[in-house]
């Protein structure tokens, strides 16, 4: 009987554990300001189009990593004083960006 649990527990990990690595991504990059010569900019906002909780900030190098629910489409780069930019995720784990003003 207990063979049979665990046969049935296997099975089920087995089948349930490809769906949850599928769920999520992660993406990274850095955000650079586009009229020099690529400063990084810090504190720049990044988040999922249509799930602004799905975000996170650029770092003091303007770096970023993002873990990103599956579906999830279009990162949103925004920054008091610069123009937002949309940029397709596309299936891509790296995206760097230059926001211009």
């Amino acid at each position: 009987m207990r063979k049979l649990i665990l046969l049935h527990c296997l099975w089920l990990f087995g089948f349930l554990f490809p769906a949850f690595l599928d769920a999520q991504s992660s993406v990274q990059g850095k955000v650079t300001e586009s009229s020099t010569a690529g400063e990084p900019l810090i504190g720049v906002n990044i988040y999922v189009k249509g799930d602004p909780g799905t975000g996170t900030t650029s770092d003091l190098d303007g770096r970023y990593e993002l873990v990103v629910p599956a579906g999830a489409e279009i990162l949103i780069f925004s920054y008091l004083g610069y123009e937002d930019r949309e940029v397709p995720i596309e299936g891509r784990t790296t995206i760097d960006v230059a926001l211009g003003q």
